[in-house]
């Protein structure tokens, strides 16, 4: 138990909240905690349990997650972006925010992050189910025998681009007895070296050298796309058989934009647009709070997040209709995002959950089953100095404050 832990477990107000999510009172609120301090209650909460906290906004939500990552001894928070849909075909369109979804939802779901911090938007929109991701990741390991045709299937299933040379992720090589992978997960590409069938040797290396760095015994290999079809030949007859449903007014317009994907997708080129086709692949949509079949769901700023999220599908609602206006999109493909406020609003409570807010608001019709207060202060400013800062929380400890960065 680090400083920052011994801290809050002096406080009144956590032992309540503590002793009041273990006996199943929730939905709980509390009220009297600025953003760090929000930080301090969920960093401390994980020790015992997976949290999936949802902020106001994308910017909220990343300094959460550093606020968590600063107060605990190891890395233990890390944010699921919001992603920018992409319903028609476009050249040289980013699919980083997808990769780092996917890096996200495999930290957590390997256990190797306790907290997924998320903006209200971004726990709206739809995800890669967790069975999905399991079935199209893999770990390989030093001694392992492996067959190089049944990896390269197995990676280019998972969205993976083979290359002369690994530059970025999401590509991998081959180069007789050396494999090059760099992982969606991985912050550093990794080498695996063969002798005959047996994975000799793994290592991280430089892109730039080329040469290796730290060397690894295992290592898992994530999915690169959040949107996979099992095959090219499945993906045609879903779109076949959508295509033949098609009735109404814009249905010509709809069909000639089906025959043209359905065109790319049988000459072996990667869908730019695969979000248009998210309920083909996935008919029951899942989210960021199907990684979370046990924990607890935090929710900061509640109010805010909900009239953000409201603003969001708006705008997006808007941007949309021309899409539908051009047989790009059509009632058959929804379903890739929550639609309201109210929506999100039931998942949340569907997990054991913590409203936390600044101060005291109407959140709705949800029925609190505790209302907690805090004293919360905030000590003065810091420089990012551990030392002076450790000198200055040891006052504290006995005080029965929560003590604070800014």
């Amino acid at each position: 138990m680090n400083i920052f832990d011994k801290i809050i477990h002096k406080t009144q107000f956590f032992n309540e909240l503590y002793d009041t999510v273990s006996g199943g009172y929730t939905p709980v609120s509390v009220t009297g905690v600025s953003g760090i301090h929000k930080a301090h209650i969920v960093s401390a909460l994980s020790h015992d349990t997976p949290l999936l906290m949802i902020c106001a906004d994308e910017a909220a939500a990343v300094k959460a997650a550093d606020d968590i990552n600063t107060l605990s001894d190891k890395p233990t928070a890390c944010v699921f972006p919001e992603k920018e849909y992409i319903f028609a075909p476009m050249e040289g369109a980013s699919d980083e925010y997808e990769r780092r979804r996917i890096e996200a939802l495999s930290l957590i779901k390997n256990g190797e992050r306790r907290i997924i911090c998320v903006s209200s938007n971004a726990a709206a929109q739809a995800t890669m189910p967790p069975e999905i991701l399991e079935k199209y990741s893999f770990k390989i390991s030093v001694g392992d025998e492996i067959s190089l045709d049944e990896l390269s299937k197995k990676l280019i299933a998972g969205g993976y681009s083979r290359c002369d040379m690994v530059e970025g992720q999401a590509q991998y090589s081959i180069r007789g007895s050396v494999v090059d992978i760099f992982p969606v997960s991985e912050r550093f590409p990794i080498r695996m070296e063969l002798w005959g069938d047996e994975i000799d040797s793994l290592a991280y290396f430089d892109t730039q050298t080329q040469r290796r760095t730290d060397p690894l015994e295992t290592a898992v290999i994530s999915p690169a796309r959040e949107i996979i079809f099992s095959s090219v030949d499945g993906l045609c007859e879903k779109i076949d058989a959508l295509s033949g449903a098609v009735r109404g007014k814009n249905a010509d317009k709809i069909r000639y934009q089906l025959r043209t994907d359905r065109e790319y997708a049988q000459s072996g080129i990667m869908l730019s647009n695969a979000d248009k086709y998210y309920t083909l692949a996935y008919p029951t949509p899942a989210f960021v709070f199907d990684y979370f079949k046990k924990g607890v769901c935090v929710v900061s700023e509640y109010a805010s997040g909900c009239e953000n999220l409201k603003n969001y599908i708006s705008i997006f609602n808007e941007e949309i209709k021309p899409l539908y206006e051009s047989g790009t999109l059509f009632k058959a493909l929804e379903g890739f995002i929550l639609t309201t406020p109210a929506e999100l609003t039931s998942r949340i409570l569907n997990m054991p959950s913590i409203f936390l807010d600044t101060f005291l608001r109407q959140n709705g019709d949800i029925k609190f089953r505790r209302l907690i207060n805090t004293d919360c202060r905030q000590t003065a400013g810091w420089g990012g100095g551990m030392v002076a800062l450790n000198e200055e929380l040891h006052e504290y400890i006995d005080s029965g404050y929560c003590v604070v960065l800014l």
